[in-house]
């Protein structure tokens, strides 16, 4: 039990592979590749340990059963020729070796280190000793990480298992419904789905995160199904199949967004309605047909921060001058001269 949590549609002609080239400066995607396409670094965070055991009953400690499970999913991963590392081998808090990460904040849009220090207490374990787990992981440059937790409760009739990732984590979200569902077939455990939060360990982790709360410690069931090596190895093999079927949707393949409209001045309105929802204070207007100025145009629309949209030569399609009253913009460049565009248009404008 975890404690202290907390397209462009281009058609076949040469005009709009051009637009869509000029968009593509304007236009920037990220894409995470994994050394290896399916060999993964994968970093196994058994939770608790040492004097932080967490949930005891029936005769097992959470800690114990949580370093069981993640030494035999080591077993089977490295039998798939995944490089495995572990937060912990043995009964002892992760902690001592805290190695700070940096980690970039999209709200303040500021870099930090999130330690609170051994001071601070959630649930009687140190936000210290989760921030060292993370760390280790990050600092390894670990593809995947997988936090093995089992549950606990007051009252002896909650069972089964359940799995979750951060919702601000695309790859956990994915891999976290994988993971479980193959370890409900696997074990036959109650399936109580699968969650999504911010978990302290899924937060300030820097790759795909998921936490697998295994089972019960305090329902009878599912502690003689936890005492026995057959069940671990079960839960085990449950995570292990899931990250197999993870890899196999091929999840680090480039993603691109398909922005489309009826024609090429269409498209120019749907990116610009993509890029700028809230409006912009420049637009760019080049010429549908003048290849060359719109080619000219991606860097300036890049310096302004300006969506570029497309007109025709004699006339302002009518999509075009939607998008400019929607944009509200306080400056519009006019990109070409009256053989590319006419004063009609500019007028238009």
């Amino acid at each position: 039990m975890v404690a202290a949590h907390v397209a462009a549609d281009v058609a076949s002609r040469r005009p709009a592979a051009l637009f869509v080239a000029a968009v593509g400066i304007v236009l920037a995607f990220t894409l995470v590749i994994p050394a290896e396409a399916h060999a993964l670094y994968v970093y196994l965070d058994p939770g608790h340990g040492g004097p932080y055991s967490n949930a005891n009953a029936n005769g097992l400690r959470e800690k114990t059963v949580n370093l069981q499970i993640a030494l035999e999913l080591r077993s089977q991963l490295q039998a798939r020729g995944h490089r495995v590392g572990m937060t912990r081998t043995a009964d002892r808090a992760v902690g001592p070796g805290d190695r700070p990460t940096w980690n970039f904040d999209d709200l303040t849009q500021t870099w930090a280190f999130a330690a609170d220090g051994t001071t601070r207490y959630s649930g009687g374990v140190p936000r210290d000793d989760l921030q060292a787990r993370v760390n280790r992981a990050n600092v390894a440059g670990a593809d995947l990480f997988v936090s093995i937790h089992n549950n606990g409760s007051v009252s002896r009739t909650s069972r089964g298992t359940e799995t979750y990732a951060s919702g601000k984590d695309q790859l956990g979200m994915e891999l976290k419904t994988l993971v479980h569902r193959e370890v409900v077939r696997s074990t036959g455990l109650r399936d109580r789905g699968t969650g999504t939060i911010d978990f302290y360990v899924l937060r300030w982790s820097n790759m795909p995160a998921i936490l697998v709360e295994g089972a019960f410690i305090s329902n009878p069931s599912d502690a003689a199904f936890l005492r026995t090596a057959a069940g671990r190895r079960a839960i085990a093999r449950g995570i292990a199949r899931g990250i197999d079927a993870w890899l196999a949707t091929d999840p680090y393949k480039p993603v691109f967004p398909r922005m489309a409209g009826a024609d090429r001045y269409g498209t120019a309105v749907s990116v610009s309605q993509q890029g700028w929802p809230a409006g912009a204070d420049n637009v760019i207007v080049a010429g549908g047909e003048a290849y060359a100025e719109v080619l000219c145009a991606a860097p300036l629309a890049r310096k302004l921060s300006a969506p570029l949209l497309l007109t025709d030569g004699a006339a302002l399609p009518q999509s075009t001058a939607d998008e400019l009253r929607r944009l509200e913009a306080s400056s519009v460049v006019v990109l070409g001269g009256a053989d590319a565009l006419s004063e009609v248009v500019r007028s238009q404008i």
